[in-house]
């Protein structure tokens, strides 16, 4: 078996095609299905279906996708024997949520480039699904987001602190749009949201569908950042992590405003492929990531 097949089939999952995986891979696409074909005869399985313009794994392709994952792992430790540990190269990819990138990790990030200068660092914002799926197929090496409740068996996620969040608006937003706590209300105020599917979206619809709370507009706009200046635009509210709205808060550009949501703090998460050799880069990056959240200065 070839280990050259098993990075091929890797690339085509990062990728998403035979095509892209063929250009990073500088291999005529012919060769990339060669590459497959041979090493499905040798599996005796099929690994891909085409859905839609993507290739998928099959059953049996994630199956042994675990296996695949730990040979070449093994593979790139073996390769690594006999260096110092010290010895801090490569690349190190790291899947983040975005607020958790921007508001929580900068000081990781100056650290780690303190530390580890000949790492290739390449920073991936997405959110939580798409984080943890990442990881899965091994085309993230670490991933910091929030708690999902579908994890994937093949991840290892481990707790690294809470994270309060916070319903905001505008000074300006007029006193009767300010109730958040009364039931059966009909406001006049947009509610302004980064992903339908995200953790504070969820836990924001949960609650307003208990109280029987309904907004009139909404907005969906990609940015946290855009999202405030939205915010003190008077434009509608929004259910943000708490540490990406502090400074904001704490100079009057926007307020806070009660609720009555139960579980509105949710938990950073660090991730990270239960099988995946674990290289001193990325070793020191979990190192560094689980000290700095047991601390509470700012970033």
């Amino acid at each position: 078996m070839e280990l050259k097949y098993l990075n091929t089939v890797r690339m085509i999952l990062e990728t998403g095609s035979f095509q892209e995986a063929a250009r990073r891979l500088h291999y005529t696409q012919s060769t990339v299905t060669f590459q497959v074909q041979q090493l499905e005869k040798e599996l005796n399985v099929k690994l891909f279906e085409k859905l839609g313009r993507r290739m998928a794994l099959t059953q049996a392709g994630r199956d042994v996708l675990p296996y695949m994952d730990g040979v070449l792992d093994a593979a790139a430790a073996l390769l690594d024997y006999g260096k110092r540990e010290a010895e801090l190269k490569g690349t190190l990819t790291v899947g983040f949520l975005e607020s958790l990138l921007i508001y929580k990790t900068p000081r990781i990030l100056r650290e780690f480039r303190e530390k580890a200068p000949d790492v290739q660092l390449s920073l991936k914002i997405a959110n939580c699904y798409e984080i943890v799926a990442a990881i899965a197929s091994g085309a993230v090496d670490v991933g910091l987001h929030y708690n999902v409740t579908k994890q994937s068996l093949s991840v290892v996620t481990e707790p690294l602190a809470q994270q309060p969040s916070s319903l905001v608006a505008s000074p300006e937003l007029a006193e009767d749009e300010r109730d958040f706590i009364s039931p059966g209300q009909m406001k006049d105020a947009a509610i302004i949201y980064s992903e339908e599917q995200s953790v504070h979206s969820r836990i924001l619809n949960e609650y307003m569908l208990r109280k029987n709370i309904k907004m009139k507009h909404s907005m969906q706009v990609q940015s946290i950042e855009a999202i405030k200046l939205c915010v003190a635009g008077n434009l509608g509210v929004a259910f943000l992590p708490r540490c990406a709205v502090e400074d904001e808060l704490r100079d009057g550009r926007l307020i806070e405003l009660d609720t009555e949501i139960e579980g509105g703090t949710v938990c950073a998460m660090l991730s990270y492929h239960k099988n995946k050799w674990m290289s001193p880069a990325m070793r020191l990056f979990i190192e560094l990531v689980k000290k700095s959240f047991l601390t509470t200065e700012p970033q």
